[in-house]
Parts: C-alpha cells; sequence; structure tokens
C-alpha cells in the first residue's frame, strides 16, 4: 500500500468522524484527529479517543464513575460503533474502485 493509499483512507475516516454520522462524538483537535464522546447527565462517562495518521493507531482512554464493568460496556459500544464507521470507509473504497 503506497502513502498516497494510505492518506486517502486517513482522509476518509477523518471526514467520518467530522460530519458524526457514524460516532456521536465532539472535536479535541481535528488537525491531530482527537475526539471526545461524553455521556448525559443519566449515564456518567467519557471516553478520548485518537487516531493517529504515522502509523494508523487508534488510541482510546475511557472512565465511568460506575467502575471498570460500566466502562467495559461503554467500551464495546464505542467498538460496535467505530467497526459501523470503518464498514462505510471501506463501502466508500470499494465504491471508487
Amino acid at each position: 500500500m503506497t502513502e498516497d493509499e494510505i492518506l486517502k483512507i486517513y482522509n476518509l475516516y477523518k471526514e467520518e468522524l467530522l460530519t458524526g454520522s457514524s460516532l456521536s462524538s465532539k472535536v479535541v483537535s481535528e488537525k491531530k484527529m482527537m475526539f471526545y464522546a461524553a455521556s448525559d447527565n443519566t449515564i456518567p462517562f467519557w471516553l478520548f479517543f485518537h487516531f493517529q495518521k504515522s502509523d494508523a493507531q487508534l488510541i482510546v482512554a475511557i472512565y465511568h464513575r460506575n467502575g471498570k464493568a460500566a466502562a467495559k460496556e461503554e467500551l464495546l459500544g464505542f467498538q460496535k460503533s467505530w467497526d459501523a464507521l470503518s464498514q462505510r470507509v471501506n463501502q466508500a473504497l470499494l465504491l471508487e474502485r
């Protein structure tokens, strides 16, 4: 895979994240691809994630007031949302071919 192809995929992820169609999150830094998601008042948690272009790594940090088990549940929900976002990016790439 060429660097241009990797950059194209990264930009597709960035576009999806900024439109918020797959993940409900807020931008911390668009340039650095840093985002966070937080609960409403009924389920107090926060989740911070950073999509690193240099090595295509997703870094996630999560906190839930009700402990690790509750945080794990939220993280599983994030994983499902990320999988859906990845599916959309993959579909966009397939349609371009």
